[in-house]
């Protein structure tokens, strides 16, 4: 009897490089499908933009009722649900198939098991990267500010519905209860943890391993240019500000279009936190991450994160961020150091 092929579930997390490997699956579809992978890219919320390279409608399709997502719309332009159910069902059985969306990780139990059904005749398996939770929440925060228009402060976003995405252990948990013992593959975010400390290397290393073969991915194309950018702590505020502003379709691209300049080679050093709540927020998910560390990495001492330095000192927070002028100071601070001439000696 030939082996059943697989469905690769990649789950997220959130801010572990996830567009990364979404836009690269794009960009070498045909690739993949030479080797018997289908990305599916009817399903990709939106083909030619980052971080919409993903198949995020399904969360539409199996949590519309009941959650938030009912006012959020990621389907690909023109596809309803039935569509979605008619391709999943549709799927050749003898391909393996990937799919990829860190909203995933936001799936129940009834979704999850919803979606695996769909799936019958697959051998199922799920792709978990996780981050440190202190950057994840902050780089999340960021972007929801930053690209879809947040107003509410940080403490309020990451309410105790926005933190349930960065318990780890219960998300894995919940989806190997249902896909079985051994096909969660947990790997964390960490350059030293990484293969090539890079996440898209490791990704098609990890899928080379549950496909048992063979990839080389070193003369595959490659996205160009920086994805998902880091911003310092008071542009994140500023824009949060200005989004609640009637000016806010002016002023908030302007502000954007100003720190990409002044902060291009900017890789995200997230200052939202001082060092004090960075540490509160680490000790609250210790129990969760030991938890994960034990059961899906195997780690009898049940360390997950082997770096939980904080670089920056409270002084240094305090300096920059309380007490040392507005958001905008910092920002106009910021115009005239990139405008200043040094001499020359």
């Amino acid at each position: 009897m030939m082996a059943k092929k697989k469905a690769i579930i990649h789950i997220g997390g959130h801010k572990t490089g996830t567009s990364a490997i979404q836009a690269f699956c794009v960009l070498n579809a045909d690739s993949l499908r030479q080797m018997d992978i289908i990305y599916p890219l009817e399903l990709v919320s939106h083909i030619d933009r980052i971080g919409g390279q993903a198949h995020h409608g399904l969360v539409n399709l199996f949590m519309d009722a009941t959650t938030f997502w009912k006012h959020i719309n990621l389907r690909p332009k023109g596809i309803t649900d039935a569509d979605i159910v008619s391709y999943l069902k549709s799927l050749p059985r003898d391909k393996n198939i990937l799919f990829s969306s860190e909203n995933l990780m936001w799936f129940d139990l009834e979704s999850i098991k919803a979606f695996k059904e769909m799936l019958s005749g697959f051998d199922v398996h799920v792709v978990l990267y996780v981050r440190r939770q202190d950057d994840a929440l902050q780089a999340l925060y960021q972007t929801v500010v930053v690209s879809i228009g947040e107003t509410q402060k940080f403490n309020d976003y990451t309410s105790s519905v926005v933190k349930e995405v960065v318990k780890y252990d219960k998300i894995a948990e919940n989806w190997q209860s249902i896909v079985d013992v051994g096909k969660v593959m947990v790997r964390v975010y960490e350059p030293d943890q990484l293969y090539c400390r890079d996440t898209v290397s490791d990704f098609f290393q990890l899928l080379a391993e549950i496909l048992q073969i063979q990839v080389d991915i070193s003369s595959w194309k490659h996205a160009s240019g920086t994805i998902n950018r880091g911003l310092p702590a008071h542009i994140t505020g500023l824009i949060r500000y200005h989004n609640t502003l009637v000016t806010r379709k002016v002023v908030v691209p302007a502000i954007r279009l100003m720190a990409k300049w002044l902060y291009k080679n900017s890789r995200g050093s997230y200052e939202i936190l001082s060092p004090s709540e960075r540490r509160r927020l680490l000790e609250s998910f210790a129990i969760s991450n030991e938890n994960l560390a034990r059961k899906f990495l195997g780690r009898e001492d049940g360390v997950l994160f082997y770096d939980l330095a904080i670089k920056q000192t409270e002084a240094e927070w305090n300096q920059k961020y309380n007490g040392n002028g507005s958001l905008l100071m910092l920002l106009v601070r910021d115009i005239i150091s990139k405008f200043r001439v040094t001499k020359p000696t």
